[in-house]
């Protein structure tokens, strides 16, 4: 489990979830599991830039979008609004 900042932790052990507040966050809210995938690997490397290329080839081991860093930006905004805070997630040139 990490705790990201605040009453908001993520679960990666025994089943992603992710609780704010003390409640479970639907995944229905994440819209997808590409948007668990992103969060996963985000919080794993926490603290660390992560390169758009990192990121679309953990979730797009096998096949590439023709827009990957678009794609990106879709699931990076979804994971943002699922997390509930924004500022969880800081975009940088060429990554998060």
């Amino acid at each position: 489990m990490a705790a990201v900042e605040g009453a908001t932790e993520v679960r990666l052990l025994g089943g992603f979830s992710i609780r704010r507040g003390g409640e479970e966050v639907p995944p229905s809210v994440f819209r997808g599991r590409l948007v668990r995938t992103l969060i996963r690997v985000l919080i794993t490397r926490r603290g660390q830039f992560v390169s758009h290329d990192a990121l679309a080839e953990a979730l797009w081991p096998d096949r590439m979008p023709a827009d990957p860093i678009a794609n990106l930006k879709v699931l990076v905004n979804r994971a943002r609004a699922g997390i509930g805070d924004p500022s969880h997630n800081a975009t940088r040139p060429g990554g998060y």
